[in-house]
């Protein structure tokens, strides 16, 4: 045998001595997970979300829910010796940049969970409109030592997925608050649709609560309405269903610029909409929530010690009604829609206000913990 067989056969040698240490020194891999989807909506949701605020400490409950909603990624290591120091490297993907963590792992045979801090591109996932499959590499070092890599491949959902329940183990817990990180203030094409608003004549300005008047906050409202249904925005019961999964509930929600492209609705897209629209002009909106529908609640005064509701979708149709207290409105075009759309919100509130199944998300009280996804 040659020097040059005899130092490949070493250097061989070597590295499975090298191989066969490091495997000694650490068992580690991907935790398992029912389902590996991750919701570009949860993550926009709940980037600023810190379980550490006052406000946050305050809600056990909420914070425990919300951790297992965040616990995107999780890695086992089981290490040989005490005193291990361990360091974990995402690799940058498309979707995330690279991140880095150093810490020591005290005691030898233990098993240890670490959840890596992803950073997430935002932006990037903003814009992801269908599911796609992707990869996330995780690189280890044992004491110094190159101990390989691991990879996973994750579901990233459409940004229009909203997750409202999920199962963990025999409970269901409910994140029916997420919907309102669909309720978004501050898109362009907000500003217009008040603009249009405006052109009705029902009004001259937003003032909100300004003036203290109830009167003045359904003239607001009755012009958005108006508007609305001046584009042709009316229902549209087609749901479109998501991927099913074994842990996930969730529902599509359309983004404002589509529901406003394509003139249509359904019961979340017209309510998330027009709770966007009053939000702007500061009359603070409720996403009231029933088993298989969504309607609109509104503060008629700033104490809110008033509400009303809405059925946004009855955008669109001529059935008439009659609110003794709106009269002075009569002739004003939508005037009919609007005055039934009121009373059938009314009306669904008594139907289900004891139930179990009913649900209100402040969009004024949610905003300290559930933020808009900017879409």
């Amino acid at each position: 045998m040659n020097i040059k067989k005899i130092l490949i056969l070493l250097s061989a040698i070597l590295l499975l001595i090298t191989s066969c240490s490091l495997f000694q020194l650490i068992e580690w891999g991907f935790e398992e997970k029912n389902d590996n989807s991750i919701y570009p909506s949860v993550v926009l949701a709940l980037a600023g979300y810190d379980e550490n605020n006052e406000v946050d400490v305050q809600n056990s409950k909420r914070n425990q829910s919300i951790r297992i909603l965040k616990d995107y990624v999780s890695i086992y290591l089981v290490p040989k010796d005490d005193n291990t120091k361990i360091e974990v490297e995402v690799k940058e993907s498309e979707y995330w940049y690279a991140s880095k963590a150093v810490f020591t792992c005290d005691k030898a045979d233990d098993r240890y969970i670490y959840k890596p801090v992803i950073n997430w591109k935002y932006d990037v996932l903003r814009k992801l409109n269908q599911p796609t499959p992707v990869n996330m590499v995780v690189q280890l070092t044992v004491n110094g030592e190159d101990a390989g890599e691991r990879s996973k491949t994750l579901n990233l959902r459409s940004i229009n997925e909203c997750v409202f329940a999920m199962r963990d183990g025999e409970r269901l817990i409910d994140f029916n608050m997420l919907f309102a990180a669909y309720v978004n203030e501050d898109h362009p094409l907000i500003q217009q649709i008040l603009k249009e608003g405006l052109e009705t004549g029902i009004i001259k300005s937003y003032k909100g609560y300004q003036g203290g008047k109830e009167m003045n906050v359904y003239a607001q409202v009755l012009s958005i309405w108006n508007a609305l249904e001046t584009r042709g925005i009316h229902y549209s019961n087609l749901i479109e269903s998501s991927q099913s999964s074994p842990v996930y509930f969730s529902q599509r929600v359309r983004t404002i610029e589509e529901a406003l492209t394509y003139s249509q609705a359904n019961c979340v897209d017209g309510t998330v909409l027009f709770a966007s629209l009053l939000k702007a002009i500061g009359i603070d909106p409720v996403l009231i929530r029933v088993p298989g529908h969504m309607f609109l609640g509104f503060y008629v005064n700033r104490k809110h010690t008033k509400m009303e509701f809405l059925e946004t979708t009855l955008l669109g149709t001529e059935e008439t009604g009659l609110k003794e207290e709106l009269t002075q409105f009569l002739g004003v075009e939508s005037y009919d829609s609007f005055l039934k759309a009121i009373e059938k919100g009314k009306e669904r509130y008594e139907q289900y206000k004891d139930s179990a199944t009913f649900k209100m998300i402040d969009i004024k009280e949610i905003r300290k913990y559930i933020k808009p996804i900017g879409m």
